[in-house]
């Protein structure tokens, strides 16, 4: 008799729907898992967009079951976004509101529209997922995504505000602390 097989996770099905959006509208990603073990286990589904970790779904399933995990995304910024779920990869394109020009006493005229990407690029590396090959430092369901620090400098710089807050503080504390000692000082001095 053959000993049950461990929680072992696999992922297929990899879809990114529509592929092609404008600013703020929803994409939906949608990845099948399966258990392809005997043993009942959990499993995290981590959504990556552009490299960074976007959303954690954490799903159980029995030996041999599957399910749909489903993401919803929207972006506030044209651009092409690479999406990543496990080794599974995409992406999707946010399109820039279109340009217009209007001439006095004519109708509006388009300029410019925006080009159409490919169609969408789904890459799949079968190598299954196994419980103990799983990240153990996951905890939450959803985790803020960082921004990187090349662009909180940049940001800064370009702000004209890297500004070293700690040696204005202490500056301004000893300009307190030699006012207190002056005026002590001076009233020493008076009252004798």
């Amino acid at each position: 008799m053959l000993a049950p097989r461990p929680a072992e996770f696999e992922l297929s099905e990899f879809t990114i729907t529509p592929t092609e959006v404008d600013i703020e509208e929803e994409v939906t990603i949608s990845v099948v898992v399966t258990n392809i073990g005997d043993i009942s286990g959990n499993h995290d589904v981590i959504l990556k967009v552009n490299d960074f970790t976007a959303e954690v779904k954490s799903i159980t399933l029995a030996g041999g079951d599957c399910c749909k995990v489903n993401f919803i995304v929207s972006k506030d910024a044209a651009g092409t976004y690479i999406i990543r779920i496990s080794k599974l990869s995409g992406k999707f394109t946010v399109n820039a509101p279109l340009e217009v020009e209007q001439t006095p006493g004519s109708e509006v005229t388009q300029i410019s529209e925006p080009i159409p990407p490919p169609g969408p690029e789904v890459t799949q590396i079968s190598e299954p997922i196994s419980e103990a090959t799983k990240p153990d430092n996951i905890t939450q369901k959803s985790e803020p995504v960082p921004l990187p620090e090349s662009s909180i400098t940049e940001t800064k710089q370009q702000a004209g505000i890297d500004v070293r807050w700690w040696i204005f503080g202490a500056i301004i504390t000893v300009i307190f602390i030699l006012s207190i000692i002056t005026w002590r000082l001076f009233r020493v001095r008076k009252s004798s």
